[in-house]
């Protein structure tokens, strides 16, 4: 906000001291800030127009943007850089794009052994395990003692893996085999 000989606020006039020391009006430069979503979903978000040295207004700021499986964490300076700016504070001095910067929320994927254990104890019947949103589980591999009856082999998981976006539980599959006895006299 700038000060104008007739005593009142001009938005788009800077001061200027000149030579006979009066106060003048004299235009400033406005820049055009562009919102760029990176997968993101938001209200539509029309470029803001803000004068030099100023900041964007508070009506102006956009409200953030969502993106499923991810936590938003701020307008970036940068696409690749994670550059994050205050809307309320930055001052904007050139026509700028700010870029949605995001975080992959986690996923807590458990691994039932239906029976199996994953350590050597035999202790530990099913681990829960945090991947990120999006990506493939690595599921760990069960083993299973045999009993006097049956040993067992792993044939699986109760269904495909598949990427995590939601909490989910897979169960191990087993083949039971009749353990065979061969006695010799």
């Amino acid at each position: 906000t700038m000060f104008a000989s007739t005593g009142f606020w001009i938005k788009s006039f800077a001061p200027a001291l000149i030579a006979s020391r009066k106060w003048v009006c004299v235009p400033t430069e406005e820049h055009i800030i562009t919102f760029v979503l990176n997968g993101g979903t938001s209200n539509p978000i029309n470029p803001i127009e803000v004068f030099e040295g100023d900041t964007i207004d508070e009506g102006s700021i956009p409200t953030n943007p969502t993106y499923t499986g991810h936590t938003f964490e701020g307008w970036s300076t940068s696409e690749s850089t994670k550059n994050i700016v205050d809307l309320n504070t930055k001052i904007f001095d050139k026509d700028t794009t700010l870029f949605a910067w995001w975080s992959e929320d986690d996923v807590e994927i458990t691994f039932n052994g239906n029976g199996g254990y994953f350590d050597n104890t035999s202790s530990k019947t099913s681990v829960n395990l945090t991947f990120k949103y999006g990506h493939t589980p690595t599921a760990p591999i069960p083993v299973r003692n045999p009993n006097d009856e049956y040993s067992y082999k792993f044939l699986g998981w109760d269904k495909p893996i598949s990427e995590a976006t939601t909490k989910e539980v897979y169960t191990a599959q087993w083949k039971e085999i009749k353990n065979v006895f061969h006695v010799t006299f």
